[in-house]
């Protein structure tokens, strides 16, 4: 984002392209053979789920002009999401099992309401990022 910031690029753009590869860079998790491993109906909805959090954690940083505001923000969140929802194949705290609806990053719902966070944070913060301020 900084050096994007730095050459000049319009704000809403540096946040499309990182959002794009921040959902890139967590394609791996999903396709290749690991403990994560999704039917692949759930591979969609992970990685747009992965696009609108990497939007978020990028308004974040904005917002804060802090990358350690979003760093913190995605541990907490992967911290929670795995302990409590599980982590591939195994079942988290709250013994949800139909993930493919309820889970945070897997699930309908849980993009639903990622989707919902985000559209609240981008309307929360207009003018502040476009501004620069």
């Amino acid at each position: 984002m900084g050096s994007l910031e730095w050459a000049g690029e319009v704000p809403g753009r540096i946040l499309l392209w990182t959002s794009i590869a921040f959902s890139l860079w967590h394609l791996s998790a999903v396709v290749l053979n690991t403990e994560f491993d999704l039917p692949v109906a759930q591979i969609p909805v992970f990685i747009v789920n992965a696009a609108i959090l990497g939007a978020i954690w990028g308004l974040l940083r904005w917002l804060s002009g802090s990358v350690i505001v979003a760093s913190v923000s995605h541990g907490v969140w992967n911290g929670m999401t795995c302990g409590l929802f599980g982590y591939g194949t195994k079942v988290g705290a709250l013994g949800i099992k139909n993930t493919a609806w309820f889970g945070p990053e897997v699930g309908v719902v849980g993009l639903g309401l990622n989707v919902v966070f985000f559209v609240t944070l981008l309307w929360w913060s207009r003018g502040r990022v476009s501004s620069g301020a």
